[in-house]
């Protein structure tokens, strides 16, 4: 029987609760509004690189706080309805739709024009002579001019319709703030199909680095994280035929998702043949340009490695080629083991695509999204600290802007890489604390007469 001592007791720590919940909801939703309005009053990151980041660590602030309500409470009342965290999700996307997306998105217009004009972009770079004609003001911004298109088939299919409808970098970055949305609108259909609370979807779609990616800077791996999410979507409804068309439109937006195919070959063998099918089918419009489709690719991945963690260690004993071909092979053999151990797929893709970023020779701060959209569905905390030590990435930004070009100081892999590290094995000594049986307690002896 409960005394009302210990009634009023209980109430007074449950009112306390509610409010201490209310408060970091609503702090962190302040702190996340100021990261997105402060960016957009600044017009673009390159604007004050300084300023940025005091703004990003802000908005980090304001994800912990309500990344801690989404984990601690239990019963989805305690938080409010999913529709109003979505139409704040979409609210904090909408704030910063006016700030100049990245150099990148000056090639999706481009690599749309130059389709638009009857041109293959596998087969002439933005410097080729024969498209002179096509040259505006925003040509010279172009990065890497004297490389053809590397983004995949789908991805240029979405840079044509975005230079039929209107050539201009904020109709293809508005174009992926929508497939960011419906990203988080999958996730959240996952996790009810998966008998959890939808709310989940903003470990995702509210962290620093996310939004940064797409509401900020407009870049084109949101299509290819929707395809992804959709395809999780199809696996966890059971639905495999229409997994295997997602992965393969996945693939042929970013060929970096092959790296879920040894998933599907392992479980549905069928659906995998489909998915390549898929991908090949997306290609066959421009295999005019002959392996001009996959040169840019190959002279990205055997460059100098840059802010991975290949580059925190020295490459010299084995030389550039050497390293690359032994991080593939060790991701192969990984991937394989992966395959082979984890039968849900959600486990799985979250440790091929972390296990792919951690051994690619080149990591952009974006490229970390493809490892953030896996959190709803089992958070790690090594993966929210390298988010947060990604604010290190725009130290480049910043040498651009002083001395005029792009590098990464030595020691900022070492740091985000590092922490990284760090962090993993925080979380390999807790989970084998709690794996530790408890001891019995000893029972006290009791001397004979």
């Amino acid at each position: 029987m409960t005394m009302p001592g210990e009634r009023s007791a209980s109430n007074a720590r449950q009112s306390h609760s509610r409010r201490v919940i209310r408060f970091c909801i609503l702090a962190g939703w302040i702190l996340l509004i100021c990261f997105v309005a402060r960016v957009a009053f600044l017009g673009s990151i390159g604007a004050d690189i300084r300023a940025f980041q005091t703004a990003y660590c802000a908005g980090f602030l304001g994800y912990f706080l309500l990344l801690w309500v989404i984990l601690r409470t239990s019963q989805a009342a305690g938080i409010g309805a999913w529709r109003w965290w979505l139409m704040g999700c979409i609210g904090l996307r909408l704030l910063p739709l006016a700030v100049d997306p990245s150099d990148d998105a000056y090639r999706y217009v481009w690599e749309g024009r130059v389709q638009h004009a009857g041109f293959n972009p596998f087969g002439h770079p933005p410097d080729d002579p024969q498209l002179a004609d096509l040259r505006d003001d925003g040509w010279g911004k172009i990065n890497h001019p004297d490389y053809p298109a590397i983004y995949g088939p789908v991805s240029q299919l979405q840079f044509l319709a975005a230079a039929a409808i209107c050539p201009s970098v904020y109709t293809v970055k508005l174009m992926h703030v929508v497939w960011d949305v419906f990203v988080m609108v999958v996730l959240a259909a996952c996790l009810r199909g998966l008998g959890r609370r939808p709310h989940g979807a903003v470990l995702y779609s509210l962290c620093p680095p996310v939004l940064a990616s797409f509401a900020i800077e407009g870049h084109v791996d949101s299509l290819m994280l929707l395809f992804m999410a959709v395809a999780v979507w199809a696996v966890v409804a059971k639905r495999k035929n229409l997994a295997g068309v997602m992965l393969g439109l996945a693939m042929a937006t970013k060929i970096v998702l092959l790296v879920l195919l040894p998933w599907f070959l392992k479980r549905c063998r069928r659906e995998a043949i489909l998915a390549v099918v898929v991908a090949t089918l997306c290609y066959l419009p421009y295999l005019s340009a002959g392996t001009g489709v996959f040169s840019s690719l190959l002279r990205f991945s055997s460059g100098a490695p840059s802010f991975s963690v290949l580059a925190v260690f020295s490459v010299t004993s084995l030389g550039t080629v050497a390293t690359h071909v032994a991080a593939a092979l060790l991701l192969a053999a990984i991937l394989i083991a992966l395959a082979w151990r984890r039968h849900d797929f959600t486990d799985y893709g979250a440790a091929a695509m972390g296990t792919l970023l951690l051994l690619m020779p080149i990591v952009h701060y974006w490229y970390l999204s493809w490892v953030l959209i896996w959190l709803p569905f089992g958070a790690r905390a090594r993966w929210i600290v390298a988010a947060l030590a990604m604010i290190l990435y725009f130290e480049a930004e910043l040498r651009r802007e002083t001395v005029g070009v792009w590098s990464m100081p030595d020691w900022a892999p070492v740091v985000v890489w590092g922490t990284f590290g760090l962090a993993w094995l925080g979380e390999v000594v807790v989970a084998r604390r709690g794996r530790r049986p408890k001891q019995p307690e000893m029972s006290r002896t009791v001397p004979a007469p």
